[in-house]
């Protein structure tokens, strides 16, 4: 922030004000007096024991019942900030917390009106009046953005931006209110007017009055082409909802749905792979790999599947001995529904009982013969011994 007019902002539950000269005697003067009106409202008031002890004049902590409050002067710029820790989303603590208003039980954020009121008027007397944010929307928003750019960077908006901050995605030229289309995140098509906003960047004005801040290489003049239509959600997009699918079925135990929705998901021809080395005795579920051979599953519903080509081009790591590759229809013939599992989120979840006789079907039905014997934990004696599965 640049220099200029003392002032006096707000956000959330933040108060700051900015002065002009950090040498100015006003500014610690303007925080003394801020200490001595706190303490007069019946707030505890000590130094911020966290921070360094050469630094620590400048930093105070407080509170009065459960509304808390930290106050830090740096330089030109003097911070208070009032949270609580009654009901907090941050482990660290209510002041780490976003939304830190909302978040305050009732009791505790009219008390915190209180004192910002009060506050506001202490600081009215010393020449600092409380800048109130105005939300604003639309077209509104977008010129006063412009506005206070326009201070700090003077004739920004008196031409065309340069070309590297202009061109579109189909290397056309955008200007100020150009009609543009743009792709967003989720992969939706949106159409809005074009407004520059600083850089490559530009701010997009939708039909419904929302703002949206878009580079210039993601947009365009035209409509999406028919040859467009139906390209929304790319593969992984499309993996992901299905498998969303899946997990709600899984809750509902609708076993026929998630049948279905895993058929759709993969190609025929596909293999779960179960791990020996990482399923132990004592466990409930048999352990199946993750997708993309990413981590470890108990849910089928969350486990991956693999191709036979994927699997035959490396036989000795999917089907080895430690693992064996065993075909879908097989595996998903022996599910039974569990109702908590240990290493899945689910609490519902499509598991395989790890016991030997889904031992005896799961082997006999692996793709191939594995190089080392396959001698499942369950499989083990009491006195430590092993046993071949027959």
């Amino acid at each position: 922030m640049s220099n200029g007019a003392p002032r006096f902002t707000e956000h959330d539950t933040s108060l700051n004000l900015w002065l002009d000269d950090p040498k100015d005697p006003a500014v610690k003067a303007t925080r003394d007096q801020l200490v001595d009106h706190l303490s007069a409202r019946g707030f505890h008031i000590e130094n911020d024991q966290s921070v360094d002890a050469l630094i620590r004049d400048d930093y105070h902590t407080g509170n009065k019942g459960a509304l808390e409050f930290n106050l830090n002067l740096c330089g030109r710029h003097l911070e208070i900030i009032f949270f609580q820790n009654v009901v907090r989303e941050n482990r660290a603590g209510g002041e780490y917390d976003f939304d830190k208003r909302e978040k305050m039980p009732f009791l505790i954020g009219m008390q915190y009106e209180l004192e910002r009121a009060k506050i506001a008027t202490l600081m009215a007397g010393l020449g600092y009046a409380l800048q109130v944010k105005v939300k604003r929307q639309g077209m509104a928003e977008i010129t006063h953005r412009r506005d206070e750019l326009a201070e700090q960077h003077r004739g920004i908006y008196d031409k065309q931006p340069e070309s590297r901050n202009s061109t579109t995605a189909t290397k056309d030229t955008v200007r100020d209110g150009d009609a543009i289309y743009f792709r967003n995140h989720d992969k939706r098509w949106f159409s809005g007017t074009a407004y520059y906003h600083i850089n490559n960047m530009w701010w997009v004005l939708l039909p419904c009055g929302e703002v949206m801040n878009i580079a210039s290489f993601e947009l365009r003049h035209t409509a999406p082409e028919a040859g467009l239509k139906g390209q929304h959600f790319n593969d992984d997009d499309r993996k992901k909802k299905q498998m969303a699918a899946i997990h709600q079925a899984v809750a509902r135990k609708n076993m026929r749905k998630i049948e279905v929705l895993r058929a759709s998901l993969t190609p025929e021809n596909s293999y779960y792979v179960l791990s020996l080395k990482h399923t132990n005795r004592t466990d409930a579920h048999i352990t199946l790999w993750g997708q993309s051979g990413c981590g470890y599953r108990y849910s089928i519903a969350a486990a991956g599947k693999y191709s036979r080509d994927e699997i035959m081009a490396h036989l000795g790591h999917y089907n080895g001995g430690d693992n064996i590759a065993v075909d879908a229809e097989t595996v998903e013939r022996l599910v039974t529904m569990c109702d908590k599992t240990d290493r899945d989120l689910e609490r519902q979840a499509p598991t395989l009982r790890n016991t030997p006789s889904n031992w005896h079907k799961l082997i006999a039905s692996a793709i191939a013969t594995p190089k080392h014997d396959v001698i499942p934990e369950v499989f083990r004696t009491k006195s430590g011994k092993k046993r071949k599965a027959a």
